[in-house]
């Protein structure tokens, strides 16, 4: 370890920081600076020194960091971001900036930050607030709180405050030292305020309380008392620039005798000194001053009572008596009595003696954490080492200008196996002086008192260097827990903005030349930076490290060393065993009796990595084997007999085996999927050694066992490394399985964790060409490693089960690779059956088992192999009882699951990529929503835990991005439809047939019964359904057709929830809800799609429309729905169209079989219940209420309405629904509130009348007139009216509920028609009506504004007016065009058939019936007139 600069922190936004500390700056018109021109901030190429204007406080702890300029202070508070990327992760951001100064002509001379802490708390522990304190020009000392909220504000002096310093408590170090108390100090050029800590952080922190309660308005001001302090006056010291408060002076009986004798002589001598402090200063005439002030004499208090007697008698007389006496120059009178309070004149201090240089001028004065030493930066370059003590000047540096100082304290750390060169109870400590030199732009590092100079930096030459010789304060004298120093006693601040930690290795003190320590820590220093250099080959590296590894004395860095070399990635194998031959070596040849503690760790440290790297150079030189012809292409394939003797299995499974295979790869070719990009790193051959030896616990505390253990929580890429590096190359080579056998025992790493290991690398390669013969030799590999163990530890007892399978099967279970997990299971259970037999073999032989593993175990498994044939398992399972362990019965059990979900797996990973391009499918069918696919992580245990719906729910979830009809995937050959005759009344809806009633073969395709509905759209389609169908061979009852389009549904809602603005995804929920066979689980699915997604935001829009009566405007609907109020048509439409189908499902329900869902596969017949599925969810739903489900249904479809036609009806839901209606509205479908009545009051039914006829105006203006070709070329008009025709019809269905007349709904549809022109379509709806004689008035206003229209527009308007009577030309001047919305000029004809259908309507004892003649004479006069014209 060395000296080093590390960066801990960094300022946000360092611009802002100066523009606000120098934007006064900018405002001054007389000042040559101008901060925003990036050219004054260079002068001739260098930075700008803003930083050395500035007055910089960082506090302790690192939390406030407060930058003032004159009369601009900036409060910067760090947070730790933990996503930046880099190693900086502090940041101080600004939370405060302002003037904090009251005057015009103050300005801020000094800051110190305070971290104030509860008593009793631990050092480990932050402080509870930070106390900001400034000094000011005038004298002034003001406290504040973080956010810059006053608490206190004294006036000491009557001259600027030159700085600010404190002392925190520490107690005394050893029986004969002096503890320091809390203090704070004042300094100012002709004194020194001390401010004792037991008096004012109590009273801080009651301004803090007050301050509390009156932002809480609990207490109209603030009041504090005057603070207490004592203040010592430079009286003998002509200039003082800097000073120091060194502390109580202890004076031997001599130096007591001279002092009295040169005072005041024999007469004045005392038996006892008097108790002295002594405060350092450096200035001028003397250079440095030793200032002693007399404790025990009681401070006056005359100041403070004055001030405290002239606050009140101003406040009682500005109460008393009125303004106009001062002849309105009252607050001028307050300044200059504030001006006239006295200040606590100083106690005159004595300066003994001092350090005279009349040519020498001190600038500062920095004092060491232990008070003995301070150092003083002068005027000509010098920077002096003082013993505070003695009073002489120790050392002497030159050349260092304008240098800024700081102390490094630090403890002696004990390595790990080594101990302390001392018996001490403490740690020794080490001095250290940093010096920054901004002159030259470096800091160097010297060691106290006459030591050399241990490190040297380039550094910035306008940075800051700060030093913080307090910790935590407000202790009030009592020690903290864990002790109270500077967590950060020495940084430099860079003008970028960065805050640097200096530290120093206790070591770099140590001044002995032959101090083994000190030069094995500089041999180890040289070791790394030869690692470091990478310009070297492995014979060279060998070299060095031989050479530095023998020269090593000591354990501890013995021990360090090999850590380093260990985890160093320029480290080689060869080099690593050469440094632990010499180590071991040495530990070895030493006496027994001289053999400590730390040898034996060492000794077991370096032994175990020996093993370690001797089965890494095996395994390595495995690895780099090619691989065998035959363990990468399946040419001579085993008989399923042979396979099965070599598997113990029986033959039916290994024909299993090889289907599934086949099926996968079926599966595989069938889906042209798309492996996801993925970034990956090329492997680094130098690390790779590094790796491996990083996954162990080497040098643990437990000698007795010499086995090594993996480490916990190992990364799964790392763990895949590695275990493909122990047993790729063994696995895929012809050598002897023995050769590894003997490398794995003598390496001594556990059998376990070497089976771990194995399973960890079967599971995560993929199945190869040869998977035959990959098994066989895996096989073999974990009989090898069992046989490293005792047998007794592997099988368990009669009836048990074993722990050493238990965890076997347990990572089986976890993998996502089930169908490894499937092969790996096969062949565990082959070892396991071997092992048992092994077992039982010894028990009738009655042979002495060997606990270590012998070879002895590896002979007779070897030999069990070749001992059991079918023939001999065929006749033990027939003829005889066989004993069958329950460990075997686990195994199978095993096997049929991970089949299964091998199966799926397989299915799934495939990635159903809809039509490319975005085509249109060959069908014309339009293509449904598709979600994002990510391939889920699919294994056993995920199955287990998720419960009997996973599968249903992982299946749907992969059908949700395939963009098929759901219609598709109703299946009736499913087993839901076994009691059930749904063939019989839905034959157009089977989609496929079920693979399982097919005979699937190796190669052929799956043959689907085609169908006018079934026949794919495209290939896509076909591969989807062919798969889906090989999936509910093994689930029959998961994806059955209403679970799945259940799951389907809940999956685009789900998709929808997440984007609310996207309805793509709830039309194809709605859509599956409506292809769910099942009504009872529609019905419950509803329920749940209402309650926990639909309802809420249905009953939000609905409150929106009530509030204003329109489409709300887009900010209110994505306020409250999340959608845009371009969508709120869509979304009503959606939600008309699910409530629709939910009133179906509640009527069909009750008279319908409920789904059957017991059943289930055997998948989950010995555990995992894991929670209720979305199925069992829905069924679970309570009966809904089908009346307040209706109306649901009505204020939906009401608001479809209102948003089509885009009216403005205000209060729809009050005008619309009675108080009973409202009431029930938004309540839970499945209770009974009561609901409206069947006779609702006349207001609300014209209400719902004029709400209707509106609607209806607007669906007849939805007709659209097409012009088609007839055969005499001349042009036809169409007229499209099916939208208008499906509005009036909910209309209709609307008012038979809402107790409307329908007659007076299609009344008003006529007149419509006739107004728009659509003469035929209302001449339809004549024959509906039940009164036509109302409708025969309202039609004549028609006629007459159209025969009026007919009058205006014409060329010969006054032969047409000749024709019309008075009462007839009267009453059409009366009417207006308005009515009609036909801009065509009216056809007289079509006038004509107008009139007939009113004449034959109207009653002749009607009082307009003789103007209905008139108009009939007048338009046939048109006619005959019209004719006449056209025949001339």
């Amino acid at each position: 370890m060395s000296c080093q600069i590390r960066t801990i922190a960094s300022l946000i936004d360092i611009d802002s920081v100066k523009k606000h500390l120098f934007s006064l700056v900018e405002a001054e018109p007389d000042d040559s600076w101008e901060w925003p021109d990036e050219d004054s901030l260079k002068s001739n190429g260098k930075e700008t020194a803003w930083l050395q204007e500035c007055c910089i406080s960082l506090s302790s702890t690192g939390q406030l960091l407060v930058i003032a300029h004159k009369k601009v202070m900036v409060v910067l508070t760090s947070k730790w971001d933990s996503q930046e990327q880099g190693d900086v992760k502090m940041k101080y951001h600004i939370t405060w900036h302002g003037n904090p100064c009251k005057d015009e002509n103050e300005q801020i001379t000094s800051v110190l930050c305070l971290p104030l802490i509860f008593q009793g708390k631990s050092s480990h522990c932050g402080p509870d607030w930070t106390c900001i304190v400034i000094g000011l020009s005038s004298g002034f000392v003001q406290f504040y709180t973080e956010n810059c909220n006053l608490l206190l504000s004294e006036l000491l002096h009557n001259e600027p405050v030159t700085h600010l310093k404190c002392q925190s408590f520490e107690p005394r170090r050893f029986s004969t030292a002096q503890e320091h108390s809390e203090e704070l100090y004042v300094m100012y050029h002709s004194a020194v305020c001390v401010l004792m800590g037991f008096g004012l952080f109590p009273k801080l922190r009651a301004c803090r309380n007050q301050l509390a309660r009156v932002k809480a308005n609990c207490k109209a001001v603030m009041s504090a008392s005057p603070l207490t302090y004592k203040k010592w006056g430079f009286t003998e010291q002509n200039v003082v620039a800097d000073s120091e408060v060194v502390g109580p002076a202890t004076n031997n009986t001599f130096d007591h005798l001279v002092t009295a004798s040169l005072c005041g002589g024999f007469n004045t001598y005392r038996s006892s000194a008097p108790q002295t402090s002594l405060i350092l200063a450096v200035g001028k005439r003397p250079y440095v001053g030793f200032h002693y002030a007399l404790e025990g004499e009681a401070p006056p208090m005359f100041a403070g009572v004055t001030k405290a007697v002239v606050s009140k008698v101003k406040a009682a007389f500005g109460q008393v008596v009125p303004s106009w006496i001062g002849g309105g120059k009252q607050n001028s009178s307050l300044e200059k009595d504030k001006k006239n309070v006295p200040i606590e004149p100083a106690v005159s201090m004595v300066c003994r003696f001092g350090l005279c240089d009349l040519l020498r001028h001190g600038d500062r004065l920095v004092m060491s954490p232990n008070r003995n030493l301070s150092v003083v930066s002068d005027s000509l370059g010098r920077i002096i080492l003082i013993d505070n003590l003695r009073g002489l000047a120790v050392r002497m540096w030159k050349g260092y200008r304008d240098a800024q100082c700081g102390w490094l304290e630090v403890q002696e750390e004990t390595g790990r196996g080594g101990v302390s060169s001392r018996s001490a109870p403490l740690p020794r400590t080490a001095l250290f002086l940093v010096i920054y030199e901004p002159k030259q732009g470096v800091i160097e590092i010297w060691a106290m008192q006459q030591g050399p100079r241990v490190a040297k930096f380039t550094a910035s030459k306008s940075g800051r260097l700060l030093h913080m010789g307090h910790g935590f304060m407000g202790l009030d004298n009592n020690p903290l827990e864990g002790g109270n120093k500077s967590q950060f006693s020495c940084v430099f601040v860079d003008p970028g903005g960065l805050i640097k930690e200096i530290s120093v290795p206790f070591h770099f003190a140590l001044s002995d030349k032959n101090s083994k320590r000190t030069r094995d820590l500089h041999l180890l220093k040289k070791l790394k930076a030869f690692l470091k250099e990478n310009d070297y080959d492995n014979d060279r590296l060998i070299e060095e490290v031989q050479k530095r590894m023998q020269e090593l004395k000591t354990n501890d860095i013995r021990t360090q060393a090999i850590d380093m070399l260990s985890t160093s990635k320029y480290i080689t194998p060869d080099a690593l065993e050469v440094a632990l031959n010499i180590v071991v070596d040495k530990l070895t040849s030493q006496d027994a009796e001289s053999v400590d503690h730390s040898s034996k760790t060492l000794l077991h440290m370096a032994q175990q990595l020996q093993r370690l790297v001797s089965f890494y150079q095996f395994i390595r030189r495995e690895h780099q084997i090619p691989p065998t012809y035959s363990t990468v292409v399946a040419d001579n394939l085993n008989s399923p007999q042979s396979l099965s003797i070599l598997l113990h299995a029986p033959e039916k499974e290994v024909n299993g085996l090889r289907k599934l295979v086949a099926t996968i790869e079926s599966v595989a070719l069938k889906t042209k999927s798309e492996s996801e990009p993925r970034v990956a790193f090329r492997e680094d051959g130098k690390t790779a050694f590094v790796e491996f030896l990083s996954c162990f616990e080497v040098g643990g505390p437990s000698q007795e066992s010499s086995t090594i253990s993996l480490k916990e929580n190992i990364s799964e890429d790392k763990l895949k490394r590695n275990s493909e590096m122990v047993y790729q190359g063994t696995l895929y080579s012809d050598t002897k399985v023995e050769d590894w056998k003997k490398a794995a025992a003598k390496s001594h790493i556990e059998p376990a964790h070497l089976m771990q290991l194995a399973l960890h690398f079967w599971l995560q390669k993929r199945e190869g060409a040869a998977l035959e013969a990959e098994m066989l030799r895996f096989t073999e590999l974990l009989k090898a490693i069992c046989s490293l163990t005792d047998v007794n530890v592997i099988c368990a007892e009669y009836n048990g089960l074993s722990s050493w399978w238990r965890d076997v099967r347990r990572i089986l279970t976890d993998s996502t690779n089930p169908f490894m997990a499937l092969t790996a299971a096969i062949v565990c259970r082959a070892v396991a059956l071997s092992v048992e037999k092994v077992k039982e073999s010894n028990v009738l032989a009655h042979d002495i088992s060997m606990p270590n593993g012998g070879p002895g175990d590896a002979v007779s498994l070897q030999q069990e192999s070749s001992a059991v044939s079918p023939d001999d398992e065929t006749h033990s399972s027939t003829s005889e009882w066989e004993n069958v362990s329950h460990d075997t019965c686990q195994w199978s059990l095993l096997i049929g699951q991970l089949e299964d979900v091998a199966l799926l797996d397989s299915v799934l990973r495939q990635k159903p990529t809809p039509v490319e391009g975005g085509a249109v499918p060959v069908s014309g069918r339009p293509q449904l929503f598709c979600c994002p696919y990510s391939r889920p992580a699919v294994s056993l245990s995920y199955l287990l835990n998720k419960g009997k719906g996973s599968v249903s729910e992982l299946v749907a979830r992969w059908l949700s991005s395939a963009g098929l009809d759901p219609d598709r995937l109703v299946d009736l050959s499913d087993v839901e439809f076994d009691n059930l005759e749904e063939r019989e009344r839905h034959p157009e809806e089977g989609s496929f047939r079920k693979a399982a009633s097919l005979d699937i073969k190796e190669g052929s395709k799956l043959e689907v019964e085609q169908c006018a509905e079934a026949v794919p759209a495209n290939e896509h389609e076909s591969n989807i359904l062919a798969n889906l169908g090989i999936l509910k061979c093994h689930f029959p009852y998961s994806l059955s057709s209403s679970i799945l389009l259940a799951n389907l549904c809940w999956e685009f809602l789900l998709a929808w929830h997440r984007s609310v603005d996207d309805l793509n995804a709830l039309c194809a929920a709605v859509k599956c809800l409506q292809a769910v066979p099942s009504p009872r689980l529609k019905e419950g699915l509803s329920s749940l799609m209402w309650k926990m997604h639909l309802g809420p935001r249905f009953e939000s829009a609905a409150r929106l429309f009530q509030k204003v009566g329109k489409i709300p405007k887009e900010r209110l609907c994505k306020q409250d729905i999340g959608i845009s109020d371009l969508e709120m048509f869509s979304f009503l439409e959606t939600c008309v169209d699910f409530l629709d189908i939910f009133v179906e499902a509640s009527l069909v329900s009750a008279a319908e079989a409920p789904l059957d869902i017991t059943r289930h596969e055997e998948l989950w017949n010995c555990g995992g219940s894991g929670p209720p599925s979305l199925v069992e969810l829905a069924l679970s739903q309570p009966t809904v209420n089908y009346d307040l489900l209706h109306l649901h249904y009505q204020l939906a479809v009401a608001l479809q309405m209102l948003t089509l036609f885009t009216m403005r009806f205000p209060r729809p839901i009050s005008s619309l629904f009675d108080n009973m209606g409202q009431a029930a509205l938004f309540a839970d479908l499945s209770s009974q509130p009561q609901l409206p009545s069947h006779n609702p009051d006349q207001s609300l039914i014209t209400a719902r009348t004029r709400f209707l006829c509106r609607v209806i105006t607007g669906a007849m203006q939805m007709i659209q007139v097409e012009w088609g070709e007839s055969g005499q070329d001349d042009k036809v008009k169409k007229l499209d009216a099916r939208l208008a025709v499906q509005w009036m019809s909910k209309c209709i269905d609307l008012a038979s509920v809402w107790q409307v007349s329908s007659d007076t709904l299609r009344r008003h549809q006529i007149c419509e028609l006739y107004s728009n022109g659509y003469d035929r379509l209302a001449e339809e709806v004549m024959p509906a009506l039940q009164n036509p004689s109302l409708v025969a008035s309202q039609l004549l206003l028609i006629a007459g504004q159209r025969l009026r229209q007919v009058v205006m527009n014409s060329t010969d308007m006054r032969n047409k007016m000749s024709h019309l009577s008075p009462s007839l030309s009267t009453w059409l001047h009366s009417l207006s065009e308005d009515n009609l919305k036909s801009c065509d000029t009216p056809d007289l004809n079509d006038l004509t058939q107008l009139l007939a259908i009113i004449m034959q309507h109207l009653p002749e004892s009607h009082q307009d019936y003789q103007l209905t003649a008139h108009m009939v004479e007048t338009v046939q006069a048109f006619i005959s007139s019209s004719k006449g014209i056209s025949a001339t």
